[in-house]
Parts: C-alpha cells; structure tokens; sequence
C-alpha cells in the first residue's frame, strides 16, 4: 500500500512543476516565455551584427518584434496565448537572418548570447598554463537575466561553468545528450515507483538497466544535464546546456517543431529529476551512486562529480584541486549575489563555505570514480 501511494504520486504528476509550488501548466508557459525572452535576445543580436546588410523587409520585421517583446511583459496572458506562434515568428526571424548573411558576408552563424566570466581571465590564471587551459576547457560564462521564474529560491547568479564539458562528452561518446536524459529521468521514475518508503535506490542500477551497459562518464553526464539550476520555466532563463544545444539548433537544418521538441525534451528530463529527488526525500529513501551517499547532493556536488571524472584524462592529478577551484570561483560570484539579494552575511558565508565544500569532496569521488 505504501508503495502504491508512491507510484500513485508519480502518475498523477503530469503536474511536474508541484514540486516547486508551480503547477504543470503554469511551468510550461513560464518555459515557453523564457524561450521567447533568449530568441528575442539572440534577435537582437543578430540586428546588430547585420546592420550594414540591406534587406529593408527583415530588417522591418525583426525591429517590430524585438521592440515589442523588449517592452512586453511575456507572462501577459494575452501574450501567453500567442506563445507558440510568437517561437515561430522568432525562429522564422532568425532563420531569415542565417540567409541574409549568407548573401550579404558569404557565410551564416548565430551566436549565443553567452558573455565570458571574468575571473578566468584574472592576472594568476593568465600566467598559470595549466589554469589557463582549464578554463579554455570550461567556458565559463553569464547570461544576461530578465526574467525570475518561480523557483521558491530564484539564483540571480546566471554563470555556468562545464556546460560545455557536459556537451562536448556526449558528442565524444556519438550518444544524444536530450535522449539519453529523458529516458534516464524515466527510468529513475519508474525504478522509484518500485521502492518502498525508507528503501534504497541505486543509480547506477537504474542506468544499467535501462541502457545495458556501465558507463561512469555518461551517467554523471547525463545527471549534470538533468541536475543544472532547474527547469527554464521555474528559473526564468535557459542554462548553459540548453543555450549551447538551442544555438547548435538554431544553426542547423532542423524545423520549428523539431527546434522546440527538443528544447521540451531537455526540459521534461528536468522536470523528472526535481519530482524524483523531491519524492526520494519525502519517503526517505536512500538514494547512492556507486556507494556513495547522494541524498544530500545538490546540483553543485553532480557537476564536480561529472568534472572530476570526465576531465581526469586531460589534468590527471591536478584535476579535484581544479574542480574546487570552480567551485570558489562560481561561489564567490554568487556570495556576491546573495549579498545584492538581501541575504544576511551569516548566511551567505555559510553557503560559501558549504558549497565550495560539496566542490572539493564531489570532484574528489568522481576523480576516483573514473579511474581506469
């Protein structure tokens, strides 16, 4: 019985966004108009990047559109009815743009948005070779933020750093980073429906069962792309996983139904893995990862994991001392962010202090982890 009360829990929720206080519906709009908010930024971009370009038509219609979704309020309902036809309106937009390049400069590429972090290019790194070639590796970078979401804890601290290592591991291994985490998320769900309360769930466990196979590497990779800051419904905006898989779509020959499906996706394995953990803690079920404790782990502890194993090939032993590096650099941007948010300075030293923390013991445990 007590089992079927989680099972019960799991299939009643297409109501996915209840974990954080939002219901399903009211999380896809949210999603859908952070979308809008990162198109319309790229737009933007594009405008200016095509300036001397002529073609007065495209030009008309991206400055109509970028205006006026510059000064909406994209959770209007009256704009929340339209949503779909805007994202197609946007993606049409840039597509345009993709051809007036091409006739006007003899080539066609869209860039993110994305703006480097800072303090990778501080005066120790810049004469550290091998600090400089991590942080080459990372790509570290912050978004511009408009939007807040509905996260019951909204992070105004916009940086991302391994992203692009998240990325860069799926496409090494030839395995889709958006299929292998929407099927994980549901294989998570689906062993957990199978767990009395106060049991135990093994991830690796899940992972084989569902793939067949034992791959260290790929199960955390595909725990950093589920475990990022949230879904872009409940934040507000897109993450660096999406804003680089967004951009390598934008570039491609996919359609505006395939643009979106796969931004849905990505989004549907996230709202998944927030379900799964929030059950997991309220029937107290014991939740490892290869012996190791994970109940405690937040987003922080899965992304030092993932970088202690993925680049221990390329740093070797220098790698965890790397990875807590990250993690006081990422930390004290955002201690400065908690502070401007109105976070006492108690609290703000204690978070410091303990996620830096989950940084050096996470990078640690993934580091050996992967061993060969």
């Amino acid at each position: 019985m007590r089992k079927a009360l989680i099972l019960l829990l799991i299939v009643l929720t297409p109501w996915v966004g209840q974990a954080q206080g939002t219901s399903y519906g009211q999380t896809l709009r949210l999603q859908n108009s952070a979308l809008i908010d990162r198109l319309n930024l790229i737009l933007g971009e594009r405008m200016k990047s095509l300036q001397r370009c002529e073609d007065p038509t495209f030009h008309q219609k991206a400055l109509a559109m970028y205006s006026y979704l510059k000064a909406a309020d994209l959770n209007h309902e009256a704009l929340v009815k339209q949503q779909k036809a805007i994202l197609f309106s946007l993606l049409d937009l840039l597509r345009s743009s993709r051809e007036l390049e091409q006739r006007c400069l003899g080539s066609s590429q869209i860039k993110s948005i994305r703006k480097p972090f800072a303090f990778s290019n501080n005066s120790e790194n810049q004469n550290n070779p091998l600090n400089r070639l991590w942080w080459k590796t990372l790509e570290p970078s912050c978004y511009k933020i408009r939007l807040k979401g509905e996260l019951r804890h909204v992070d105004g601290n916009a940086c991302f750093a391994g992203d692009r290592v998240v990325v860069k591991t799926f496409e090494k291994l030839q395995v889709d980073l958006i299929e292998t985490s929407l099927r994980y998320s549901y294989a998570l769900l689906a062993d957990l429906s199978n767990t009395a309360p106060q049991g135990e769930l093994l991830l690796e466990k899940s992972y084989f069962n569902e793939f067949h196979s034992n791959n260290p590497t790929l199960l955390l990779s595909a725990l950093a792309a589920m475990g990022s800051s949230g879904p872009s419904g409940l934040t507000g905006w897109l993450q660096g996983i999406e804003d680089r898989l967004l951009i390598q779509d934008l570039n491609s020959q996919l359609n505006n139904e395939q643009i979106l499906r796969r931004f849905t996706d990505l989004q549907t394995a996230k709202y998944n893995y927030i379900v799964f953990r929030d059950t997991v803690d309220r029937y107290k079920i014991s939740l490892k990862i290869y012996g190791q404790e994970m109940n405690s782990w937040s987003r922080h502890n899965v992304m030092a994991a993932f970088l202690g194993c993925s680049l221990r090939g390329s740093f070797e032993t220098k790698t965890p001392g790397l990875v807590y590096l990250t993690g006081v650099a990422y930390e004290a941007k955002d201690f400065i962010s908690h502070l401007k948010e109105g976070v006492s300075l108690k609290a703000s030293k204690k978070n410091f202090i303990d996620d830096t923390n989950r940084y050096k013991v996470s990078g640690l445990f993934g580091y050996h982890l992967c061993a060969p």
